[in-house]
């Protein structure tokens, strides 16, 4: 009895799982200055300059230079490696020798949730900045590469330390991709590193933060009364 309950759970829990098989990452390194140049670095990918240093499939590192950017090492997991609940996960340190924009970008494309896509995401990232740092979190239902079809989470920071997040409702569909954008901009030699996450938020968490939405909402209009 208790071997069926355990299937009967493992299956009801593959429902909501990623097909990660299926799915393909990319992460992206763009100097944004006048004349500047970018990288793609696929899974696996063994090309010049942008060569994928993690041995681990489902994860792409990059480590090397880019116009005034002479030390970064960049690493994606995709949702099959990341350690949070079935998102995407970018971190990296950049460090500028005469400043300048410096925009990153992780995707995943064919993401697969099963029988069930998720109805929210959640984003979340910290760090520490010498400079400014934006950042956006995307899904798409398009399932593009780098796709923007809609903005979950988006913010700015910087000097110093930050930490953010922010959740939206999304409407997808299998498959589907998931894009993270920081770009980080120094006014001179200076260093940034973070962490950025995305998850999908569990039932009773979504339910709390809707039911605090609904009080705020519902406290307001009773000051206005």
């Amino acid at each position: 009895m208790n071997l069926l309950k355990t299937s009967i759970a493992a299956a009801a829990l593959a429902a909501f799982l990623p097909m990660a098989a299926q799915a393909a990452l990319a992460l992206k390194v763009e100097d944004l200055m006048p004349g500047g140049s970018s990288i793609t670095v696929t899974d696996g990918s063994m090309a010049p300059g942008a060569t994928d240093f993690n041995s681990t499939a489902g994860a792409i590192t990059w480590v090397g230079a880019i116009g005034s950017w002479s030390l970064n090492a960049s690493t994606g997991f995709g949702t099959a490696t990341n350690a949070g609940p079935f998102g995407i996960d970018l971190n990296s340190i950049n460090s500028s020798s005469t400043g300048g924009t410096l925009r990153l970008s992780f995707t995943e494309t064919d993401i697969n949730y099963g029988t069930l896509a998720p109805s929210a995401m959640i984003g979340e990232i910290g760090g520490v900045t010498g400079g400014t740092v934006k950042y956006w979190m995307y899904v798409d239902d398009a399932n593009v590469q780098f796709g923007q079809g809609a903005m979950v989470f988006s913010g700015q920071a910087g000097p110093g330390a930050f930490a953010d997040s922010g959740w939206s409702p999304t409407s997808l569909t299998n498959p589907f991709s998931m894009t993270l954008v920081v770009e980080i901009m120094h006014a001179g030699p200076n260093t940034t590193s973070f962490n950025f996450d995305s998850s999908v938020p569990e039932p009773g968490v979504l339910a709390l933060t809707s039911l605090a939405l609904l009080g705020a909402g519902w406290a307001s209009r009773r000051r206005k009364a």
